[in-house]
């Protein structure tokens, strides 16, 4: 994910954020983020919402530099907000501001296109102190979600490499690693000569090696030992 960051003003030795809009339908945290950006940025202009349709309606009238987003919404998910920042304000650095300390809520927030993912039980000097780093360009993240995201990169890096040896345990050609994919992706010979620029009658001959080389008989058998290959 890349950050794209408006060229920001200086102020005192530290970045400013000169415009923010909060969507939280909470008064008391909304106000609570208010304040926070308040004391944080020097003469910032901050659009407050508490719904999803206020917040597009906003959206349409102005750009912002930052937008603290609430997950769950009476009318709907924040995330339709990061999304529509994602299209039409890319500029924008979105920022989760959730209770939800969920696995699933985190990594579908980054999918989106949110920047940081900050829990509401920060307390005041901390989260300030991430809001100065989003204003500076950086990722921030409440330390809990941290510790996932790192977790998840690990466990990823390790499958990663048990497939990729795996893989390398194969006694396939590239060429034929590559038709291998195709066949389990449920491409047919025709489809997949197309697509590697070669006859029908090669890749026919490339199939009955693969089959004969893994002792497989059908699709999905085919589809099944290439995903535990990581081939798919």
């Amino acid at each position: 994910m890349n950050i794209n960051i408006n060229k920001l003003v200086i102020d005192m030795g530290k970045t400013q954020i000169k415009t923010a809009l909060i969507l939280e339908d909470i008064v008391e945290v909304n106000k609570w983020l208010q304040q926070r950006l308040l004391e944080s940025f020097i003469g910032i202009n901050i659009q407050q919402a508490y719904s999803i349709q206020e917040a597009k309606q906003l959206l349409i009238k102005q750009q912002y530099e930052l937008a603290l987003i609430d997950l769950s919404l009476p009318d709907g998910k924040g995330l339709e907000i990061i999304d529509w920042l994602a299209v039409h304000a890319s500029e924008t650095i979105s920022i989760v501001v959730t209770i939800f300390e969920d696995d699933q809520y985190l990594f579908e927030a980054i999918c989106h296109g949110a920047k940081g993912y900050l829990l509401k039980d920060l307390n005041e000097d901390i989260f300030q102190r991430y809001l100065q780093q989003i204003a500076d360009g950086q990722y921030a993240f409440s330390p809990c979600m941290t510790q996932k995201l790192l977790s998840y990169v690990k466990a990823n890096e390790l499958s990663n490499q048990q497939k990729k040896q795996k893989l390398q345990s194969l006694n396939l050609t590239n060429r034929e690693k590559q038709v291998f994919s195709y066949i389990a992706k449920g491409y047919q010979v025709t489809e997949i000569a197309y697509e590697l620029d070669l006859s029908s009658y090669t890749v026919s001959d490339y199939v009955k090696s693969i089959y004969r080389k893994l002792n497989i008989s059908s699709r999905a058998e085919a589809a099944l030992l290439a995903q535990q290959y990581g081939l798919i």
